[in-house]
């Protein structure tokens, strides 16, 4: 870590008015009461630029978003999204946000503004429609996720 960054930086991306969109920033409020206080957890960010200048300060960065690629409902995916290609469909087939994930990282590498890890949890949405709420496939991931970052957080700080 470098002296002027920040360790570890959690953020769920969303939008809770639009059912599974909102799974992001539900996982999110979820680890806030979970995770030690040296870990700092944000939702509710709104584009791209927001979230480049929000995680810049940050050694490892974990995003959280619904994800629609037409596969099970509920189905959580984890992306390191420094080491290879991220699959673009998951991530443009049904977005009710401003945040283009692979978009932002792009231009985040661009502006040599990358976090030295960035591992994108994705969770396959059922119900994209206005409402709030989860559906039941996708509630039953956010403790699957919640509980996956938890444990990767542990074995981080044990090394």
């Amino acid at each position: 870590m470098t002296a002027d960054r920040k360790s570890i930086l959690v953020i769920g991306i969303g939008n809770s008015y639009r059912s599974d969109d909102g799974v992001g920033e539900v996982i999110a409020g979820r680890l806030m009461e979970m995770l030690p206080e040296h870990v700092d957890v944000h939702s509710s960010i709104k584009d791209g630029l927001s979230l480049i200048h929000l995680w810049h300060e940050y050694d490892c960065v974990y995003l959280i978003d619904a994800v629609s690629s037409g596969q099970i409902p509920g189905q959580v995916y984890r992306f390191d999204a420094l080491s290879g290609q991220l699959p673009r469909h998951f991530f443009t087939n049904y977005s009710t946000h401003s945040i283009d994930i692979l978009e932002t990282i792009a231009l985040a590498e661009n502006l040599d503004s990358l976090p030295e890890k960035l591992i994108i949890y994705g969770v396959e949405g059922k119900d994209f429609s206005i409402g709030s709420g989860l559906s039941d496939e996708v509630l039953k991931a956010v403790c699957r996720v919640a509980d996956a970052i938890i444990k990767e957080l542990d074995g981080h700080h044990k090394h």
